[in-house]
This record gives structure tokens, sequence and C-alpha cells, in this order.
């Protein structure tokens, strides 16, 4: 998936939070837009917040491997 197409959804105003889908089956949930970097190649996940929000680890997807966004938490 192009880089372009996760930062729209990650543009959208209100924030509507969203499931990536990759290659491998895995999927990740982004409640927040703060959560995510987009960059030329990449992708960058937050995960494992401690009690004040922040990411203890990250995960690195190349976003070809992006296959499908969908809503989540009822969103459309």
């Amino acid at each position: 998936m192009r880089e372009t197409t996760i930062k729209d959804h990650l543009r959208t105003k209100p924030f509507r939070p969203f499931r990536l889908h990759v290659s491998d089956g895995a999927s990740y949930d982004i409640q927040d837009p703060d959560s995510i970097f987009v960059l030329t190649g990449r992708v960058i996940l937050g995960s494992e917040p401690d009690e004040a929000g922040i990411p203890q680890k990250a995960i690195y997807i190349d976003p070809i491997h992006v296959t499908r966004i969908t809503p989540i938490n009822g969103g459309a």
C-alpha cells in the first residue's frame, strides 16, 4: 500500500481508529494517530504503552506489506 494512503487515514478529521492488516496475517489497531509514524518505505508503530501512554517498543512494517485498512470501533 502507498504511504500516502496510510497518511490519508491518519489525517481524517475527526480521527477514526483503524486496523492495519499486513501480509503475514497480523493486524494492528491504530487508536491514536500519534502512535504511528509513516516514512518513505517504512511504517513505525508504537506498542506496549506504559501508564503514561508512552510506547515501550516499536514495530517496523514495510508499507508494501500493508494489505488493507479497515475501520474499528464502529467507524464507517
